[in-house]
């Protein structure tokens, strides 16, 4: 495995660990996906359908408050960040959807 940046072997921790390390990559990212995911869309769904008991639209008077610009604008894209950024970082079972999902949510981090 080459790191994406150097374009050299990596630097592990523990040296002798490397064949696991380059074994277990492709479930790491997947485990980070899945996590990151589903902790993004009840945060958004929080914001748009007011589950979980969220404040909805409560939560951009508080952007106002704190002094953002143009807050309206700043808070949709918050909530559809979170709640679509969400939806489509975590893999579908269809191996055809995901790829063509993962291409614009990496685009937009």
């Amino acid at each position: 495995m080459l790191d994406s940046f150097s374009g050299q072997r990596p630097r592990y921790i523990i040296p002798a660990l490397g064949r696991l390390y380059d074994s277990l990559t492709d479930l790491a990212w997947l485990v980070l996906r899945v996590t990151v995911g589903t902790s993004l869309i009840p945060h958004g769904m929080q914001k748009l359908f007011m589950a979980f008991n969220g404040p909805a639209w409560i939560s951009f008077a508080g952007l106002v408050g704190r002094g953002f610009p143009a807050p309206t604008l700043m808070g949709w894209l918050v909530v559809l960040t979170e709640f679509v950024g969400g939806t489509l970082l975590t893999p579908s079972p269809d191996r055809n959807t995901e790829g063509l999902l993962r291409r614009p949510t990496q685009l937009s981090a």
